[in-house]
């Protein structure tokens, strides 16, 4: 995508993105959890650590997010989008990030007062969402990750460390299908960035 194309990109893929997540909700509504896919998230009662490699030439600087306790380093070029107007919508954009493909990278606060593992497992929508579980730098995430034709996302669910509220954060990368061998570093450099403020 060219980068006078940017703008186009920006409004139409913040309303994908938000998209995206809300079809999870809805769709937990009117399938319920699956059930293979929360048994996989937890094969043992003891969660694993996982590290994850950063290629310093996929990422770029690193970013604070105050509200939800951490910073990472998003994507090299994909650039921060002024976030939309949300309305109704559950969940609290703090920052959006889009680079070409489309490709996006949504950080926001869930509007729910449930814990991140029941918030990540009312998000499975069925059989093909995969759900997992680990600690990465000190920090619990559930990662809902979603295959379509169109695009692969990745739902990373986690506690709010920034506040003594029970508010679970959300990190969603959204990828083409079409080229998520050559993006899928990308997204994993970006995502082993995060830490603890």
């Amino acid at each position: 995508m060219a980068i006078d194309n940017y703008g186009k990109a920006a409004s139409s893929g913040a309303a994908f993105v938000i998209f995206t997540f809300l079809a999870g909700v809805v769709l937990f509504g009117l399938t319920g959890c699956g059930d293979r896919a929360v048994q996989d998230a937890t094969p043992s009662n003891q969660v694993r650590e996982m590290r994850f490699r950063i290629d310093e030439d996929l990422v770029g600087p690193s970013v604070a997010i105050p509200e939800l306790g951490i910073s990472l380093r998003p994507p090299m070029g994909w650039e921060p989008r002024t976030v939309p107007v949300q309305g109704d919508l559950p969940v609290d954009v703090l920052r959006l990030f889009v680079g070409d493909g489309p490709s996006y990278l949504l950080v926001g606060i869930l509007d729910s007062d449930e814990s991140p593992q029941t918030v990540a497992e009312s998000l499975v929508a069925g059989e093909n969402d995969e759900l997992t579980d680990f600690i990465h730098n000190g920090i619990h995430f559930y990662q809902i990750r979603r295959v379509t034709a169109e695009n692969i996302s990745f739902s990373i669910v986690f506690d709010v460390t920034a506040s003594d509220s029970t508010e679970s954060g959300i990190l969603q990368f959204v990828i083409p299908t079409t080229d998520a061998e050559d993006r899928a570093r990308t997204v994993e450099s970006s995502f082993g960035s995060v830490e603890s403020l």
